[in-house]
């Protein structure tokens, strides 16, 4: 509805008044897309929202415009934006601002064009830079960039890749206001979000421990060898009821092949306390991947071992048990620096499956030097829907998360973003299904170092994250 300002009777004259916008919870998230700017309130300059439905400060001096939040911030959370500096000049800017107190005191950071900078700092009366990461930067461009608080840590990120990161020391930085801002600069701001985020994983993890799966426990009196020779072992449960699993480099299940055979699938039935397997084909290649459709079977083959992983991966179907498999017409090949693809498993014959795609992983090459831990360690996913798996281009990419956390997905392998990193590396291969009893994505890779029993094991509640948990690094399994 509107307003106006009363009077009685009486002549008067009013300035300098302000609408204040109602307060929001967490999480946040504004797209402009009705043509208004809910719960942000300018500070200084001049902000419209322009008719690409994008929030724009205009020319002329600092801009600051801060969200309105109902409650206090968390002493974790992220501050999200897609943003595009409009005008290249060495001025040229755009940035997130968070523990804001007043206009001569705040943090910020975010782009800065001219200097082909992106810049963490805080600002004072004068813009101070605290911390530079410098690369091209362009104008009439648009960034993905987000904010990490970690208690009095910052981190900024663009594109989903980490760029900077800052510690105002003995310093509280959740007890202020956050928004966005330019210095003496055009820009605008789409798709802001603000949300709580996980507190810091504790040193040499990856990511912060599991508050789901707490702990998991090996029972190595259960532990049989039935594939004498044979590894890799990935495995699959189909419709029929019956598991398949891919092996390798041996004389299959029960050592039932009369030489050692390069690759093989076996059919294996019974439970856990009585089962038996059934080797159904050899073939060559390597396998770490495959799945079961209905009753219809896929594997991923690359052609050897070692280096030879690297060199290509093709996709096979099976549409009689097994017995008998046919490649596609493509592989993904070395160039694209991606390997050893494997399915993520959801139910017999993929029948609890989320939505109608299916989701892969793969690791990011980054040595072609045989078995070697990939560092940095990324992996990535990928999906195609169910029924267009032999078609190349069914497949898209996961290209990071947009401002209210959802997936984006890129037919462009070079715009991909990993779902997973660890510093300190991941395996050759690679592991992932859903865990029904607690509706969670379980995900195992290596670390460090490769056939030390460096194992992994990662936790999330979607394919794609928003974030993994860890449960454990450096666990030895003797068996």
């Amino acid at each position: 509805g509107g307003g106006f300002w009363p009077k009685h009777d009486s002549v008067a004259t009013f300035d300098l008044f302000a609408v204040q916008s109602p307060g929001a919870a967490l999480p946040y998230f504004e797209d402009f897309d009705d043509n208004f700017a809910h719960s942000l309130n300018p500070q200084a300059g001049t902000w419209i929202i322009n008719s690409n439905l994008r929030y724009k400060a205009t020319a002329g001096p600092d801009a600051v415009s801060l969200l309105n939040l109902s409650d206090s911030l968390p002493a974790n959370y992220e501050l999200s934006v897609l943003m595009r500096v409009l005008v290249t000049g060495n001025l040229e800017n755009a940035v997130l601002i968070y523990d804001y107190h007043d206009l001569n005191d705040f943090k910020w950071a975010g782009a800065f064009v001219g200097a082909n900078q992106w810049r963490i700092g805080h600002f004072d009366g004068t813009w101070v830079t605290d911390n530079v990461f410098a690369e091209t930067v362009d104008a009439q461009t648009d960034y993905n960039v987000e904010v990490s608080i970690s208690g009095s840590i910052v981190t900024l990120s663009v594109d989903g890749i980490s760029k900077a990161t800052h510690t105002f020391t003995d310093q509280v930085l959740n007890d202020g206001q956050v928004g966005m801002g330019t210095h003496d600069s055009v820009a605008t701001f789409d798709d802001i979000g603000v949300s709580e985020s996980s507190p810091p994983p504790p040193e040499g993890l990856p990511y912060a421990m599991s508050e789901v799966i707490t702990s998991v426990t090996f029972h190595q009196e259960t532990y049989q060898k039935k594939g004498d020779g044979a590894d890799n072992w990935a495995v699959t449960w189909s419709a029929d009821s019956h598991q398949y699993a891919t092996w390798g480099d041996g004389w299959g299940f029960g050592g039932s092949q009369p030489q050692k055979r390069s690759l093989g699938v076996t059919r294996i039935q019974g439970d856990w306390s009585a089962y038996s397997g059934e080797d159904i084909w050899v073939g060559s290649g390597k396998s770490y991947g495959i799945l079961a459709i209905g009753e219809t079977l896929y594997m991923w083959v690359a052609p050897g071992s070692n280096t030879d992983n690297a060199i290509s991966q093709t996709l096979h179907r099976s549409t009689d048990g097994g017995l008998s498999w046919q490649p596609a017409s493509w592989s993904f090949t070395q160039a694209q620096s991606l390997v050893l693809p494997a399915f993520l498993q959801r139910g017999a014959g993929y029948a609890d499956a989320p939505d109608d795609f299916v989701y892969m992983y793969a690791i990011r090459l980054q040595s072609v030097e045989g078995h070697a831990i990939q560092k940095p360690g990324k992996i990535d996913l990928f999906r195609a829907p169910s029924g267009q798996l032999m078609e190349q281009s069914a497949y898209t990419f996961f290209a990071g998360l947009d401002a209210a956390g959802q997936p984006q997905w890129t037919g462009d392998l070079g715009a991909r973003k990993p779902v997973f990193s660890d510093p300190e590396g991941v395996g050759w291969t690679v592991s992932a299904t859903w865990f029904a009893p607690l509706d969670r994505y379980v995900l195992v890779t290596e670390h460090s170092e490769t056939h030390k029993g460096n194992l992994g094991i990662f936790d999330a509640p979607t394919p794609w994250g928003p974030e993994c948990d860890d449960l454990f690094h450096d666990v030895t399994i003797s068996v």
